[in-house]
């Protein structure tokens, strides 16, 4: 299984004690310093889409993981070590994939994104992706993408924009750019009025009928930065497609889910769905 954000994580072998830090992995790699809480009984895989770097893969690539299933996870990384950890320890890998316009290498790095948002990344995740198919130890079948808000957003593009996923968990996600803060939107994007295309072909609610995969779908009904009414129009699209999929509001929540009670039936909510999709009911790895 895999979560998705501008990073993609991707780890998990039981019984193997493994130095999370970046230089332990591979040298020259771009990327920001991990949580020493992933350390026991896990190794994560760093993947620079920006030079297609998969030396970190290699190094950590000697163990077999009892269940070789896949997830990839957008631009949450350092909000989600919890859930993180609650896949590694039921032997799920975890993907982190750095795609290049979210590398912190500046304006050329970014530029591909320009009035196209989620075009770019996604090829950079489908490239990692394609790498990860390619192990025994992957089960290509069975693998995700989640993540949220930017994050929510790729993973509601990905899965109405791509065959490569067999689940994804979409929190505080923008689903029409039309939708979301001018200031940010418009530096990216131009203006509708001049961008016509570019607005249409990234929004996930009006590719609905392509929605391939399970999707979960999480908003704050609060939320004052991605509005909910984001979260609500790709529902209806999705229902007046026929497109079954689950949907779970927090009524007194903003664009993070902050109370101690809801952020626990939040990360059970994401778990139980993971386990759902990705562990087809507790069934023993299979081998390729």
């Amino acid at each position: 299984m895999a979560i998705i954000d501008c990073y993609t994580l991707l780890g998990a072998w039981p019984q193997a004690e493994v130095d999370l830090s970046i230089e332990a992995l591979a040298s020259g790699m771009q990327a920001r310093s991990v949580s020493r809480s992933l350390v026991t009984h896990t190794a994560a895989i760093f993947y620079d889409a920006s030079v297609g770097n998969s030396q970190a893969v290699e190094a950590c690539a000697q163990h077999d993981p009892l269940t070789p299933v896949a997830v990839i996870n957008p631009l949450e990384y350092p909000d989600c070590l919890d859930e993180v950890n609650r896949c590694l320890e039921k032997g799920i890998v975890v993907f982190l994939c750095d795609n290049r316009t979210a590398s912190g290498k500046g304006a050329a790095s970014a530029w591909p994104a320009y009035k196209r948002l989620g075009a770019s990344e996604l090829a950079d995740i489908e490239d990692g992706v394609a790498w990860l198919k390619q192990q025994r130890w992957v089960d290509p079948a069975r693998i995700g993408i989640g993540g949220w808000s930017y994050g929510g957003f790729m993973t509601s593009y990905a899965l109405t924009h791509s065959r490569s996923f067999a689940m994804g968990i979409a929190g505080g996600s923008v689903t029409d750019w039309r939708d979301y803060d001018s200031v940010y939107t418009e530096r990216y994007m131009r203006t509708p009025q001049n961008n016509p295309d570019g607005y249409r072909d990234t929004a996930p609610r009006l590719s609905a009928k392509e929605l391939h995969g399970k999707l979960l779908l999480i908003h704050g009904s609060l939320d004052d930065n991605v509005h909910p009414q984001n979260t609500l129009q790709f529902a209806y699209e999705l229902q007046r497609a026929g497109k079954p999929f689950r949907m779970m509001l927090y009524p007194k929540s903003r664009h993070a889910v902050a109370d101690a009670a809801l952020v626990r039936h939040l990360r059970l909510t994401m778990l139980s769905f993971i386990e759902e999709t990705l562990l087809r009911g507790g069934e023993g790895p299979s081998r390729r």
